[in-house]
């Protein structure tokens, strides 16, 4: 019962069916309408839409023509990740809070950053972490989206790793790093 009301379900008796108010509308005299073809629901139903999807490999291509002469120089992987989490702390930050909950989201913000910049000394390549950082400083681009496309426009290059089953490359101290 407990789990009928914590997900709002209909647990007990069945209920009889009420009876509708409003008249069924009259059919005029003549052959009877042809069924609706069935079409699929969904929020936009613009019947390209399958074909119409945005270009993320081109978007981020422009993107890599933008910033290839600002990443030439790259730090170190572990100081670009350090400049993108930086960059992605002061950007959430400046987030307005009530006062009586910014202390759990302060919290909530340094455990997920810390794993985002684990997640990027294992995934990223130093290009991409500091395109990242790029995006955030400067465009105030949200994290996933600069993420997805950056990594796109600078993948982590090298064979992958024996512990890479995934072949996102190598990481550092492993051998092809």
């Amino acid at each position: 019962m407990a789990l009928c009301a914590l997900w709002g379900l209909a647990c007990g008796p069945p209920r009889p069916a009420a009876q509708p108010t409003v008249p069924a509308p009259v059919r005029a005299s003549g052959p009877p309408s042809p069924p609706a073809v069935d079409q699929p629901r969904v929020g936009n139903d613009d019947p390209s839409s399958v074909d119409d999807q945005p270009d993320y490999d081109g978007m981020a291509e422009h993107l890599r023509l933008r910033l290839q002469d600002r990443v030439r120089q790259v730090p170190p992987l572990e100081v670009a990740c350090a400049r993108m989490i930086a960059a992605a702390r002061e950007l959430y930050e400046q987030v307005p809070a009530p006062a009586a909950t910014r202390e759990e989201l302060e919290a909530e913000l340094r455990a997920t950053l810390a794993r985002d910049e684990t997640a990027c000394r294992r995934e990223a390549s130093p290009r991409a972490a500091l395109c990242v950082a790029i995006m955030l400083e400067e465009e105030r681009r949200e994290l996933d989206w600069a993420v997805d496309q950056c990594a796109r426009a600078f993948p982590r290059q090298g064979p992958p790793a024996a512990d890479d089953p995934a072949g996102r490359g190598p990481r550092p101290g492993s051998k092809g790093a």
